[in-house]
């Protein structure tokens, strides 16, 4: 059975939103975004639904981090 993440279950449900509105008001997209969070207000699947939200409707996502040199200095833990 594949595994279902949060990304997946919000997906579908933000598309809904974003294609009733459309994108002329974005006020009022994002004020029905922000009230159709089905859950807490907290914690990781907050953020995912955040995320998607900023995917959807072409904003600025957030960049994963660089890839950094390792420190010659650094020594092996184990």
């Amino acid at each position: 059975m594949p595994r279902i993440t949060w990304r997946d279950r919000y997906r579908p449900l933000i598309g809904d939103i974003i294609g009733k509105l459309g994108t002329e008001d974005m006020r009022s997209v994002r004020r029905a975004l922000r009230l159709a969070f089905p859950g807490p207000r907290a914690y990781f699947c907050l953020r995912i639904w955040r995320d998607e939200c900023r995917v959807q409707l072409g904003l600025k996502v957030k960049k994963p981090p660089r890839n950094l040199r390792p420190d010659p200095n650094q020594k092996d833990l184990f």
